[in-house]
């Protein structure tokens, strides 16, 4: 743990095994207290530095520290123009593997007068970064070490004033908008791994903001003069990405930050008579509640998805659409976990009948609604009719994904268990084991 958090530099780990030796000698406490209260000290970079300062007391052969050593480069690293640019980028995200072509969107939105091959060339070469391939070749990758990253931040809140800081926030998340955005009702699993990279940069963001003395990004939006467009991309299914990349990535304390962020911002340019932005008023209500009900606060869920519902059943009162089927299917799982079994089936019934009339009978979200039927009816303890609608969700889903995809194993999953409480057992073991080697060949 403590090597990780180090990034294995062999400096930075003399630095932090002399300040142990130094501090705790005759001490008695327990080795791993005495480690995790350091590893808190690192959090900040004036603690970090004072922590180092015994090593350069001490070390006869080469007196800077990790960070003093950093700090020295850095100093004339932005002496370049377009690396004040990177610093900037790296500033705000997480110490952890970006996509080069990301840094360089950024470099040219500031610059775009800078050549975007040598951008790529001179970052690869950069002593500080560290470079390497990802399975996929076709992406070259870059990752700092933490005390790079301390130092970088460290930077950004001494040079620079509140108004250009929030202005490179608001570039930041232009720039990593156009590679979050996704379909977030339909599950992608293609994207869903690539996204695991960005993941870590969105939830410290959400740190970044509020280190830089904000309060959230109406502040942010606010002390950087947005434009028109800005604005609109943070009311935007773009914006919303950021959030549900966290959700699905188990962020969920970052996940809620964006969504209540994004329904701050809406309100705040609330206009009635503007069908899009009632219609993404709704949007975000249904997010918010998504990651609430995921967090355990399932009254607070129901209260967000209710009030979606009816503002897009007033939006839409002729004709039914995708959205509010969606926003039925989502009350139909508040439901359940409420234990509220039969209102959780009368939703889950209104939105496959919307989802059967919008889309026919073969469709992933018809799919999605036969198998929350078969849930209910399983907890219900009408087995028979549970197996029925698991079989039928099986089937649709072999048709339109093939043999191999994560909601066919949890189709197999849920055949498996109801064929077990039927006493089926050999066969529920059957069903149990295609479902576990389809996941390990996932």
């Amino acid at each position: 743990l403590v090597l990780n958090a180090l990034d294995n530099q062999p400096l930075a780990i003399a630095c932090a095994a002399l300040y142990i030796c130094y501090t705790n000698d005759g001490s008695q406490k327990n080795p791993g207290k005495i480690w995790e209260n350091y590893l808190k000290k690192l959090e900040t970079l004036k603690k970090r530095t004072s922590t180092e300062t015994v090593y350069q007391r001490t070390s006869k052969s080469y007196r800077s520290s990790m960070t003093s050593a950093v700090t020295l480069a850095l100093k004339k690293l932005v002496q370049n123009q377009m690396f004040e640019h990177v610093v900037q980028f790296l500033s705000m995200g997480a110490p952890a593997t970006i996509d080069i072509d990301l840094i360089v969107s950024f470099v040219t939105k500031q610059d775009p007068d800078c050549d975007e091959d040598m951008a790529v060339a001179e970052i690869s070469k950069c002593s500080l970064l560290i470079q390497f391939c990802s399975d996929n070749s076709s992406k070259r990758l870059i990752k700092i070490h933490r005390v790079v990253h301390d130092v970088f931040r460290e930077y950004l809140c001494q040079e620079y004033s509140k108004e250009q800081i929030a202005a490179i926030i608001l570039s930041y998340i232009e720039t990593l908008s156009t590679a979050a955005q996704h379909d977030p009702l339909h599950f992608d699993l293609k994207f869903h791994i690539s996204s695991q990279l960005m993941a870590p940069h969105l939830k410290q963001l959400t740190k970044t903001i509020r280190n830089t003395g904000f309060q959230n990004l109406t502040d942010v939006l606010d002390t950087g003069n947005a434009t028109r467009d800005v604005r609109n991309l943070l009311q935007s299914p773009a914006f919303l990405s950021f959030g549900d990349i966290c959700r699905k990535h188990f962020f969920l304390l970052e996940a809620k930050t964006y969504f209540h962020n994004a329904l701050a911002i809406a309100k705040n340019d609330f206009d009635g008579a503007n069908k899009n932005k009632v219609n993404f008023i709704a949007t975000v209500l249904n997010n918010v509640g998504l990651v609430h009900h995921e967090n355990g606060e399932y009254r607070f869920a129901k209260d967000c998805h209710m009030r979606a519902l009816e503002i897009l059943q007033k939006l839409n009162p002729q004709s039914p659409t995708p959205e509010i089927a969606d926003s039925l299917n989502k009350l139909g799982n508040v439901f359940h976990s409420l234990g509220q079994f039969e209102e959780a089936k009368e939703y889950f019934h209104k939105s496959l009948k919307i989802r059967e009339a919008l889309f026919g009978n073969e469709h992933a979200d018809v799919a999605a609604s036969l198998c929350n039927l078969g849930v209910i009816h399983s907890v219900l303890d009408d087995l028979e009719t549970a197996e029925n609608f698991f079989q039928k969700s099986l089937a649709l889903r072999e048709k339109i994904y093939g043999k191999v995809h994560p909601d066919m194993a949890d189709s197999l999953t849920n055949l498996g268990i109801t064929y077990g409480k039927l006493g089926l057992f050999d066969k529920g073991i059957q069903y149990l084991k295609q479902a576990l080697e389809m996941r390990q060949n996932l």
